[in-house]
């Protein structure tokens, strides 16, 4: 949706003794009450297939990007990096309640997303358009980048990243460029809910002269930062789906604070409110089902990410389960994958 540092920009450099033995281990955060799988049970986002970076699935998705609907250049672009790709993650399989045409909203403008995390104050993370399908990500933390979208269309998105990540473990910035494809489907449930399963798959190609860098400062955390953040992720759309149904008047006035976008997608933003509590409302009186403003506190605080520092009784790295792999520069990197408990609401395939 965004780019490689929006994935991986809480990644810190670790010390000796922090350093995991091998890919089991996130940054810990409010997300994480018993463990962060639990909390997002809770609050409505459920994991059906955790994360993974085998080789088998990393030629699979390959195989399976969608190189006919591109141009000639753009294959040529997709191609030079896919050949030299350092890391590669099959991002989790998550499902979860949303208004579909918010989700597909946010897609098509991320940068509006974005704002929304500004206004809200959840991230000073800057994205602007700055052509049609092309845009310029700033971190904040002099992470910096470019985005272009290559292919979209409803339930498909396929983007190239590339830009500097920056880490004071370093002397310079890390280049990097990446690939991101995003696939959802929806269903439609007899109460007329829509359910929605998305995944994402990431290529990230670094330089050869900082694969040992980022063998240092990434790798060990890498992984289970994308999946955290990717869930995060999930959680915003969700949630801003449940406001513009429970809550379109709050939406309406934080839209008046939304910097950085034009004013015709500002009204367009407020005319999908104002269409989504509509719709739900109607669901609801069909339903028999009370209609009652949900708190903002309730969605706002999941939203806000705390500071991460740890204190005397809370360690830096959490551990969860799992076991996989990938290949940094010819060096195995092992990652935990295995048996995460996912509850599934209705079994929705992914399209191909």
């Amino acid at each position: 949706m965004l780019s490689t540092m929006l994935l991986l920009h809480d990644a810190k450099p670790l010390t000796a003794d922090e350093i995991p033995a091998d890919d089991a281990g996130v940054v810990q955060t409010q997300f994480q009450k018993n463990s962060e799988l639990e909390y997002f049970e809770e609050i409505g986002i459920h994991q059906l297939k955790p994360g993974s970076s085998t080789s088998q699935l990393r030629k699979e998705a390959m195989a399976d990007l969608p190189m006919h609907r591109l141009t000639a250049e753009q294959q040529k672009k997709l191609n030079s990096l896919l050949q030299s790709v350092t890391l590669y993650r099959r991002l989790p399989t998550l499902q979860f309640e949303v208004d579909a045409d918010a989700y597909r909203f946010f897609m098509q403008h991320p940068d509006i997303a974005v704002s929304t995390w500004r206004a809200m104050d959840i991230s000073k993370f800057q994205l602007k358009e700055t052509a049609t399908g092309i845009y310029h990500a700033d971190a904040g933390d002099g992470s910096i980048g470019n985005v272009e979208v290559l292919y979209r269309d409803p339930e498909d998105t396929l983007i190239i990243c590339d830009g500097q990540f920056k880490s004071p473990a370093v002397v310079r910035p890390i280049t990097a460029r990446s690939v991101m494809r995003f696939q959802a489907s929806f269903a439609t449930q007899p109460d007329g809910r829509v359910i929605c399963t998305h995944r994402g798959d990431v290529f990230v190609e670094f330089p050869q002269h900082m694969v040992d860098a980022v063998a240092r400062v990434i790798s060990p955390v890498s992984h289970s930062i994308a999946d955290r953040n990717f869930r995060q992720i999930t959680l915003f759309v969700h949630m801003m789906s449940q406001m513009m149904e429970r809550q379109p008047s709050w939406v309406e006035s934080l839209s008046k604070k939304m910097d950085g976008i034009s004013e015709g997608h500002r009204q367009e933003f407020v005319r999908l409110t104002q269409t989504a509590y509509q719709n739900a409302q109607a669901r609801w009186r069909i339903a028999n089902l009370p209609t009652s403003p949900i708190s903002i506190d309730k969605i706002i605080e999941p939203l806000k990410i705390q500071d991460s520092s740890p204190s005397p009784a809370q360690p830096r790295v959490m551990p969860v389960d799992g076991n996989s792999s990938t290949t940094v520069s010819g060096r195995m990197v092992s990652e935990s994958s295995s048996s995460i408990r996912t509850t599934q609401i209705t079994p929705t395939p992914l399209h191909k």
